[in-house]
């Protein structure tokens, strides 16, 4: 079985499958227990939900409250359902309390 890891408070993983008005409260909820940098992590189709949280974030919800600190994307091998090897994109938002 694999090892569960622990999850930082300050990081949101955001999946395809949600919308990304879902992502506020838990981003809120974050910056309310006095947390200075928020992470948002997505990998593969998940990414463009991410960024369009990143857009609707800055431009709407969070307007001159938060800025972006930096961007990371990579790359991680996993294995897909046939035990395959595949590489998956990774994208990582670092957000700053202004």
């Amino acid at each position: 079985m694999a090892e569960k890891r622990e999850i930082p408070k300050n990081t949101i993983y955001v999946s395809k499958d949600r919308k990304i008005t879902e992502y506020i409260t838990p981003i809120l909820t974050v910056m309310n227990n006095g947390e200075k940098e928020i992470l948002v992590k997505s990998r593969g189709q998940a990414n463009s939900n991410n960024l369009s949280l990143n857009q609707y974030m800055l431009n709407k919800v969070f307007k001159g409250q938060l800025k972006v600190g930096s961007i990371d994307i990579g790359t991680e091998a996993l294995p897909n359902k046939d035990n395959r090897v595949v590489n998956v994109t990774t994208l990582c938002i670092r957000y700053l309390k202004v």
